[in-house]
């Protein structure tokens, strides 16, 4: 269900836009907002009261995010192989059923780390590959 404030931001927005145009007073109409006079004409976030946020730069977790999206690729590909093996080595009752629990565990490391983009060994190193 989307929330009433989001169905009536077209709307308000609108109204922002044409009231500014009505009330111009003794300069000239036009549609187009000018940032020093009217920055609800603008940014319909402000039109709500909404102010900007900057970007999180954190995971989930609320841990700094140290990773960038190749390296959390390609740690899910090494997750999802490693996976893979394991389940592989687990169907086809291989000789060592070990390997097998091994390999599993091992996945979680890169499973977990690609999906937070947090590595500890990279913010004890100084690491910072996000952008």
């Amino acid at each position: 269900m989307v929330p009433p404030m989001k169905l009536l931001r077209p709307f308000v927005v609108f109204f922002v836009l044409v009231s500014s145009v009505v009330h111009a007073g003794e300069r000239e109409l036009s549609l187009t907002p000018s940032f020093s006079e009217s920055p609800t004409a603008v940014l319909p976030g402000w039109a709500l009261g909404v102010e900007p946020v900057a970007a999180a730069r954190t995971t989930v977790l609320g841990l700094p995010l140290n990773m960038g999206p190749v390296d959390r690729i390609l740690r899910g590909v090494i997750a999802a192989t490693l996976v893979g093996i394991g389940s592989y080595r687990l169907a086809t009752n291989q000789p060592s059923p070990g390997w097998s629990v091994a390999f599993l565990a091992i996945a979680l490391i890169p499973t977990a780390t690609a999906a937070t983009g947090y590595c500890p060994l990279y913010q004890a190193a100084g690491l910072d590959y996000s952008f």
